[in-house]
Formats: C-alpha cells, sequence, structure tokens
C-alpha cells in the first residue's frame, strides 16, 4: 500500500479480482466483494441447480460480474477465461489458489511461472499439496520445472520457477498421439 507522499502520482488502480467458481457457492457476503475494486466470477451457468438464479442474483448484486464459461466437463473453461481476461487488455493473472485451481491451470498450460514459499516445516504426506495432477506413471510423464530465482525472506525461501517445455497434459499428449 502506498503512503501518502504528496506526490502527484497518479491513483494507485485495485487489480480486478476473478474468482472461479463453477457452482457459484461465493457468498455474497464474500469479503472479496467488499473490498473496493471489480469482481468478475467465472462460472459454468448451470443455473437449473436449486437455488443458483438466486445466488447469480444476490452475487450481481453484492456487486459481482458473473461471466458463463463451461468447457465440455462441466468446469470452468481455463483457456476461454484467459481469452476473455486477454480480450479487456488484461495480460498479466496472477494467481492464489487451491491445488485444483492450480493444477488445472498448469495441466492447460496456462502457466508461464511459479513462485513457492517455502517455510522450513514438514506436515507430512496428509497434507493438501500445491497441485492437484494425475498420477505420474513413468518420469517421461512429469512436469518439469526450471528454477530461475532463489531467495531466502527471513526463515522462508522463495522458489522462482517456469515449467519446462513440454510440461502439461496438452502438450504431453501431443508427445505420444
Amino acid at each position: 500500500r502506498l503512503e501518502d507522499t504528496g506526490c502527484s502520482a497518479p491513483p494507485v488502480r485495485p487489480p480486478i479480482r476473478v474468482v472461479v467458481d463453477s457452482r457459484l457457492r461465493t457468498p455474497p457476503a464474500a469479503r472479496v466483494l467488499s473490498t473496493p475494486g471489480d469482481v468478475l466470477i467465472a462460472t459454468t451457468g448451470d443455473d437449473a441447480r436449486t437455488g443458483a438464479a438466486a445466488r447469480r442474483r444476490a452475487l450481481v448484486e453484492a456487486g459481482a460480474e458473473i461471466m458463463t464459461l463451461p468447457d465440455a466437463r462441466g468446469r470452468v473453461s481455463l483457456p476461454a477465461l484467459m481469452a476473455a481476461l486477454a480480450g479487456r487488455g488484461i495480460n498479466e493473472v496472477h494467481t492464489e489458489c487451491g491445488p485444483a485451481l492450480a493444477g488445472a491451470l498448469l495441466e492447460s498450460a496456462l502457466v508461464d511461472e511459479i513462485v513457492v514459499y517455502l517455510a522450513p516445516a514438514l506436515l507430512g504426506d496428509a497434507a493438501r499439496g500445491m497441485f492437484t495432477l494425475p498420477e505420474v506413471a513413468a518420469m517421461r510423464d512429469r512436469i518439469g520445472l526450471e528454477i530461475t530465482g532463489v531467495a531466502r525472506l527471513g526463515a522462508d525461501l522463495r522458489i522462482d520457477a517456469v515449467p519446462k517445455a513440454g510440461a502439461g497434459a496438452e502438450q504431453r499428449a501431443g508427445e505420444t498421439g
């Protein structure tokens, strides 16, 4: 956050926040909707479910823009979402998400860079992973990363990496098909 320094710099505009929510489960009172800035909720448009139309209306009344982008599997089409954002002049997207969306973005080859913050703690094998991805049956099926930077932040590490060429399910499918 910028402090008032008396300089005549243009005001900082909050970034658009995008929520990928295939089932419109975001509560209208969610904090993401009450903070300054635009909020876009990408969904599948399956309003036939009980209460979905009412949830959609409540989210719009709370200030959200709803974008309907279903894919063939009944999930939000991430390539269509990225294309829609690009159509609005948005050319950089930072994601903060759980392992399912992180894995889907990586598998769809929509990840240019990964930033991992690593704390010096072990959580065990029951902890949630960073990416929900298909099981690797052979090492050739792994998603390779190129480490581009490592920095120490107090006791933690920040690791910057990019997926190696050929990473992601779409590229791997092209190699075998």
